[in-house]
C-alpha cells in the first residue's frame, strides 16, 4: 500500500518498487509448508493415541513460551545498555522516524534504541512481530 499523497518524484518511496516480484508466492509457499508439516505430525501422532497428541501440544506450548521469555530477556538486555527513543529522550530522532513511517505508510510499531556500541553502526531485528532498530550513539 502506498501513502496517498506520495508525489511522483518520490516514486522510490512506493512499496511496489521495493517488493520482490515473487513475494506473495513465497509467502504462500511458506504458509503451505508449515501447514503440510503440521498435518504430517498430526497424522503420525493421531494413531499413537492421546498421549502423543498431549506431548505434541505441550511441546508447542513450551517452544512458544520459551520464545516469549527469550524475547523479554533480550528487551531487558537492550534496556540495560541502551536508551529507547521517545519524544522525551530523543525528540529529533523520534520526529524523523515518525515522518519516515508516515511517508512509507508503515503503521506497525518500531522500537528504536541508541547504544554506545553496535555491530555495524546499526542493527535491525524482527522477533515475533516486534521490530527493533539499534543505532550506535557513542562518540
Amino acid at each position: 500500500m502506498t501513502f496517498p499523497i506520495t508525489p511522483e518524484y518520490q516514486s522510490h518511496l512506493r512499496t511496489q518498487t521495493v517488493r520482490h516480484p515473487n513475494e506473495r508466492s513465497r509467502f504462500l509457499l511458506a504458509i503451505g509448508s508449515v501447514w503440510l508439516a503440521f498435518a504430517f505430525v498430526l497424522v503420525i501422532a493421531f494413531p499413537m493415541g492421546g498421549t502423543s497428541l498431549l506431548i505434541l501440544f505441550l511441546t508447542i506450548l513450551f517452544v512458544a513460551a520459551a520464545q516469549w521469555f527469550f524475547l523479554r530477556m533480550w528487551n531487558a538486555h537492550l534496556l540495560g545498555r541502551a536508551v529507547k527513543v521517545t519524544p522525551e529522550s530523543f525528540p529529533e530522532i523520534h520526529a524523523e522516524i515518525a515522518e519516515l513511517r508516515q511517508k512509507l505508510d508503515y503503521h506497525r510499531p518500531v522500537d528504536v534504541y541508541v547504544a554506545d556500541e553496535v555491530d555495524g553502526k546499526m542493527t535491525v531485528t524482527s522477533l515475533l512481530g516486534t521490530r527493533v532498530l539499534l543505532i550506535e550513539g557513542g562518540t
